[in-house]
């Protein structure tokens, strides 16, 4: 089908409106017959619930398209179809795959780079069922990329791409980021605090401890440039769900090297003394929190999970030593090693079936709509958690995160605390466009069960808590600590 729009394109590109029509209607008819069977749909309508997330009224413009192009459009809405050659559906999820498309690795014609935008344009047009809460038209965004897409050149279209990316306000919409950020990052633990860039744990690998940057240390600059210019690249390259998906990201790629580099340089303020350090960079990913405890007893009626080491080989030992707490402290603050909602939560955390989300996945044979369902977890048990149960968010809660936040606020005795998260939630979607560049966007939207959002906005929060700049110095989990208060009551 690629073939097929090169060799339209330059028919249409210089033609007349009624001349155009013409040559569609002729293309159309030329791709081969088909059989309309709209009943067939008004059934399918009529018995499932579903949201339209397209406006279709354009096919209907007689005026534009001509009375033709028009019917023949309006006809193919309601087609018959079987299995889908391009598309198929991840279960037991329900987003969408896409298959067989052509990654072509050179971009130098044009038309490839026209086609890379037509791709990209259409699967989010159709598939995307979050198109609602960007900020920007997506027609508009159309409009807008055409000539940036037409008079880029092999270099810099895979900035143009990226660019395209974030016009999503999605954090799942991920773009080959190591072209425009090296893939290797300094292994440091960053972090916003009070709307500074700030270090939130020991640096454990720089050999010089004199150099060493520590809790509290305030970034200043990265490679010489003023962390006003890394915020600025990350905001024009990076898809960002909301601000506190912009304060995860400077973490992921603040620290990053130039090309050509092993090496970042880092200019920090310690105690009103400015400094500078140099971290060589290694192949080797940091991953914070790594020694943290799967579980543990902070006392003797406090019970402590991090989500971050869940593993079910230890849910057994996990539930005989907690289960006779009086409160659990559940640290979402990270991504789950595991999923944890089943049979984890399912079993023991929630006691009796429960509705903890909804779901809305797209409709494969009807491009633009999108199904709607509900999802119960849960079940009468009596040997469940009787406890109460705190919940840990921050801009790191993201995607499974925050579903599983979601769910365990299905249990009336959970609370959750902390701040905004990264307001990015569903499964992800993937695909290639021309010059090899993998993309991704969340491909299934979530709610909770009253259809209240998350996507942008993150998940409800009923006490807001802050770290602060001088409780990281101290090494003070202040969030953790107000857990601790509310559980014992104060």
């Amino acid at each position: 089908m690629d073939m097929e729009l090169f060799a339209i394109l330059p028919q249409v590109a210089n033609a007349k409106a009624k001349e155009r029509n013409k040559i569609l209607v002729k293309w159309i008819d030329e791709l081969g017959s088909f059989s309309k069977n709209e009943p067939y749909y008004r059934q399918m309508f009529d018995t499932i619930d579903y949201e339209k997330g397209v406006d279709l009224n354009w096919i209907s413009d007689r005026q534009m398209l001509g009375k033709k192009l028009s019917q023949k459009l309006n006809d193919l809405r309601y087609a018959e179809r079987d299995s889908n050659h391009y598309i198929s559906y991840v279960f037991p999820t329900g987003n969408l795959k896409f298959n067989h498309e052509k990654s072509y690795p050179d971009v130098s014609d044009c038309g490839i780079r026209l086609l890379a935008l037509f791709r990209y344009w259409n699967i989010i047009e159709y598939f995307f069922p979050y198109k609602p809460l960007m900020d920007k038209s997506w027609g508009k965004v159309l409009k807008e990329y055409l000539p940036a897409i037409i008079l880029s050149n092999e270099n810099d279209y895979h900035a143009t791409i990226a660019r395209l990316s974030t016009e999503l306000n999605d954090t799942h919409a991920i773009t080959n980021a190591g072209r425009m950020f090296d893939w290797r990052s300094a292994r440091i633990d960053l972090g916003v605090i009070e709307n500074k860039v700030i270090v939130l744990s020991s640096d454990r690998f720089t050999e010089n401890e004199e150099k060493r940057l520590l809790p509290g240390d305030e970034i200043l600059q990265i490679n010489g440039m003023p962390i006003d210019s890394t915020k600025a690249r990350i905001a024009r390259y990076l898809s960002l769900s909301n601000q506190s998906s912009f304060n995860s990201l400077i973490g992921y790629f603040g620290a990053r090297p130039l090309p050509g580099t092993n090496t970042v340089q880092i200019g920090y303020l310690r105690n009103s003394e400015l400094k500078d350090t140099t971290i060589v960079v290694d192949n080797h990913m940091f991953v914070p929190n790594i020694n943290k405890q799967p579980y543990k007893l902070l006392n003797d009626s406090i019970g402590f999970i991090y989500a971050g080491k869940f593993d079910y080989k230890i849910k057994d030992d996990l539930i005989e030593t907690l289960k006779n707490t009086k409160g659990i402290i559940v640290d979402l603050r990270c991504y789950p090693s595991a999923f944890m909602v089943y049979p984890f939560i399912h079993e023991w955390l929630l006691n009796d079936s429960l509705p903890v989300a909804s779901f809305s996945y797209p409709l494969i044979n009807m491009p633009g709509y999108y199904g709607k369902r509900c999802i119960w977890f849960g079940t009468h048990n009596s040997n469940c958690y009787q406890g109460d149960i705190i919940v840990l968010v921050n801009d790191q809660t993201m995607s499974q995160a925050e579903y599983t936040t979601m769910v365990l606020q299905a249990n009336p005795r959970t609370m959750v605390i902390g701040s905004q998260t990264n307001g990015a939630d569903g499964n992800v979607s993937f695909f290639q466009l021309p010059g090899e560049v993998n993309t991704s966007f969340s491909g299934m939207a979530v709610y909770y069960p009253d259809g209240g959002q998350t996507q942008r906005i993150g998940v409800r929060i009923d006490e807001i808590v802050e770290p602060t700049i001088e409780g990281i110095k101290a090494g003070r989990d202040e969030v953790l600590e107000r857990a601790v208060e509310i559980i014992n009551g104060k």
